[in-house]
């Protein structure tokens, strides 16, 4: 309670509660979601947050439903959770109760959002009996919402829901489940085309696992799928291209299966089974061979039936379909690893954690030869570029009945067929498993060795300086090579700080380019200028004899004085003008001063530069008292100072075109290792905030006259470009910072002495 003034009495205070106008409703739901997919992406990740495994999406003319086979809702968790605006239970809970899911809601508006997309809401669902206290039967809730009527209400706690609950059930949820939630809308606000359904799927995509997509595979308990059904067919194609997209972005593909046994005459000791391969190698054309199982000693082949699919991932940079490659990244983090399938059903231990076939023990051992392959398909390093789990998606379909049934053709081999344990989470480790293990792992171990000789060859053939974007690529892969030796989120911290620097090094690689271009007419110029510079001085010569003849014939005759005394006089004071301008040139026309590699003193080079430029200056006072005469610059030859000061002096000038004063002060500074050179001026001034674009090529702060222009004088735009460029190459920086009075503009260039 705020202080009391001396008359104000405790008593006098009232309490007043806010109220919140039922608008409110609108602004957190149609307005917050501003497109139509996004809102009805809230609703599908709602199913997901529910443990649903199944969502099935209609939409006709006239309606939208969403109906999901999730846990449902009792009329607690209707009144408690959904109807309350802001609901913070999921961040409460995080996880889903039965799947542990990472709940995707977090700030209970959700469900708000479905305002965008229709006036009407009719929402049915029946909660899952293990959800309610014992002994209560599950009911079915529905519940009915005009939102025109809701929005309307004034006070939002006036906004209400019409619902009832019926004890016999009629609703019918996905998969044939008992329980579930669906929500149809009625009175749509927006016409479905299939592009919405694109994006759509670009929203959800990343919640369903991805076994689902690849072939032989069964939806399982923890699965996650929605189905798009629509009487245009085109929106469902494109949804469920879209859903799958990132089956798409693998760069490598390995396909293995098992061929018949050919020998069924041949002892079964001898017996041998080969596996065909086919090998897509970052999308070249598929490279096919066979190999024998791999099997202990003289024993059989213990395994009859095998197929098995594996793509291997490179998530770097910008991905195509528009999905995001830290998304990507993330998904291939949840869901990455080859995976068992019997009979079609998913074995859950053989997920990214399991390491069933040793990807990740490899790389933290640092194995670089494989123990399978035969020593002719070996290359240095070859295992290198073994991918670990996160950068593979790989399923292997066994059938362990078939095997059981095929036991018996394998003598003196009793219960060493495939099979799966009791808890029906892994297979019994037999002899059968580890020739299944060692059968997959080949093809890896193939995979990694090709792409070993293949880059080996590549590196053999250019023989070219590597780009920064390929010295960081480079890095990359090591990461990946031995990601297994750190944390996830550290691993995935440093490779999104690397994404980051390929994104800065090609921005450079960019300004670099600018740069070369600048060079080359800076090159071009100046060759053509040291020619012009020898050919110019001889016509000065030539005409400074012309008027020499002309001043002997004005002594023998006097009368033509006045006729061409005024004009020879005028020609003298250009041919002044003419030298001192071209002193300004004559350092660089000296090849000792072009070649000689110096650390000049500061102040004497950069008088002597302000007085050869008197001329160009035009009575702009330059004073370099404030440089110390012990400072030394940086050490180059003099043409580089001479560019970067002519530069700098030059801006200084044309800045102070129109003012009263105008005067260059240069000071030099000295803080510990640090030490620099202020260059201010009386000019204009420039906005500090916008500083920084003035460094880009063509980028002009203020417009030059096309005379002065025509006079030389600037204007193009490459003066301070060339500067950055000039002080990089010497370990300096250059930047604009507060000027100090009277002066309106101050450049800085500062380096670090070695000590």
């Amino acid at each position: 309670m705020p202080e009391q003034e001396e008359e104000s009495t405790v008593s006098s205070w009232r309490k007043h509660h806010f109220s919140v106008d039922s608008e409110l409703l609108r602004e957190l739901g149609e307005r917050l979601v501003g497109r139509q997919y996004i809102a009805l992406a809230e609703l599908v990740k709602n199913s997901f947050d529910a443990d649903a495994t199944r969502v099935e999406i209609r939409i006709e003319n006239d309606f939208i439903e969403v109906s999901d086979n999730g846990h449902g809702m009792s009329v607690t968790d209707f009144r408690n959770r959904w109807m309350r605006v802001g609901s913070a239970h999921k961040v409460r809970e995080q996880m889903s109760p039965e799947l542990k899911r990472p709940l995707t809601g977090s700030k209970g508006i959700g469900r708000l959002a479905v305002q965008f997309l229709a006036s009407e809401l009719m929402l049915c669902s029946v909660p899952k009996a293990t959800r309610l206290p014992p002994n209560e039967i599950p009911v079915e809730l529905r519940a009915w919402i005009d939102w025109k009527q809701a929005v309307q209400a004034g006070e939002l706690v006036r906004a209400s829901a019409m619902y009832d609950l019926q004890s016999n059930p009629t609703t019918h949820f996905p998969s044939s489940q008992p329980h579930g939630t669906t929500v149809r809308l009625k009175g749509l606000k927006h016409e479905w085309n299939p592009q919405e359904f694109e994006e759509l799927a670009r929203e959800i995509w990343f919640l369903q696992p991805p076994f689902r997509a690849l072939p032989g595979t069964i939806e399982g308990h923890s699965d996650f799928s929605v189905e798009l059904f629509t009487s245009d067919p085109e929106a469902i194609a494109r949804f469920r291209v879209q859903m799958t997209r990132i089956l798409d972005l693998y760069q490598s593909r390995i396909i293995g299966k098992l061929l018949p046994d050919d020998c069924q005459e041949q002892k079964e000791t001898l017996r041998r089974r080969k596996v065909h391969l086919s090998l897509e190698l970052e999308k070249q054309p598929a490279d096919l061979i066979q190999y024998t199982v791999p099997v202990r000693g003289d024993g059989p082949c213990l395994i009859d039936s095998l197929h098995f699919e594996i793509r291997i991932y490179t998530l770097k940079y910008r991905q195509p379909y528009g999905l995001p490659v830290q998304q990507a990244r993330d998904y291939m983090w949840q869901w990455g690893g080859v995976h068992i399938y019997d009979a079609g059903f998913r074995i859950p231990y053989a997920g990214p954690d399991a390491d069933w076939l040793r990807l990740e023990f490899d790389h933290a051992h640092r194995l670089t030869k494989s123990r399978l392959l035969p020593d002719e398909l070996h290359v240095p390093l070859g295992l290198n570029h073994l991918p670990t789990n996160s950068r593979v998606l790989g399923v292997v379909h066994i059938d362990t009945a078939h095997e059981a049934r095929m036991e018996d053709r394998h003598l003196g081999q009793s219960n060493q067929h495939l099979q799966i344990q009791v808890s029906r989470d892994r297979l019994v480790g037999n002899y059968a498993y580890e020739q299944l293990r060692d059968s997959v792992r080949y093809a890896l171990d193939f995979y990694s060795l090709r792409l070993a000789a293949m880059r080996l060859k590549e590196q053999e053939a250019k023989r070219r300086v590597q780009t920064p974007e390929s010295i960081i690529g480079g890095v990359l892969r090591v990461l990946e090579q031995h990601s297994a030796d750190m944390p996830k989120t550290v691993a995935k911290q440093i490779t999104k700080e690397l994404d980051k620097t390929v994104d800065v090094v090609r921005e450079q690689s960019q300004w670099t380019r600018q740069q070369s271009g600048i060079l080359g007419a800076m090159a071009t110029v100046g060759v053509t200028a040291l020619a012009f510079d020898h050919q110019f001085q001889q016509h000065l010569n030539v005409l400074e004899s012309y008027i020499a003849s002309l001043r002997q014939s004005i002594q023998t005759k006097p009368d033509l004085a006045v006729q061409i005394g005024p004009v020879t006089e005028r020609i003298e004071h250009w041919l002044r003008d003419a030298r001192g301008t071209r002193t300004i040139f004559s350092p660089i026309a000296d090849e000792r001063n072009r070649t000689a590699i110096l650390r000049f003193r500061a102040r004497t080079l950069i008088e002597d530069l302000a007085t050869s430029l008197k001329s160009v200056l035009r009575g702009v006072e330059v004073s370099v008292s404030g440089i110390d005469h012990n400072m030394r610059l940086p050490e180059t030859n003099y043409p580089v100072w001479m560019a970067i000061f002519h530069n700098l002096f030059m801006n200084a000038s044309n800045a102070m075109l129109d003012s009263k004063i105008k005067r260059i002060a240069v000071s030099s500074f000295a803080t510990g290792t640090r030490r620099g050179i202020w260059v201010q001026d009386t000019g204009v001034g420039i906005d500090l905030d916008c500083a920084e674009d003035l460094f880009s090529p063509l980028k002009r702060s203020l417009e030059i006259s096309l005379e002065r222009r025509a006079l030389g004088f600037g204007g193009t735009g490459l003066g301070l470009a060339i500067v950055r460029m000039l002080a990089t190459d010497l370990k300096a920086d250059v930047h604009f910072i507060e000027p100090e009075a009277p002066y309106n503009t101050c450049f800085e260039i500062v380096w670090n002495e070695q000590p």
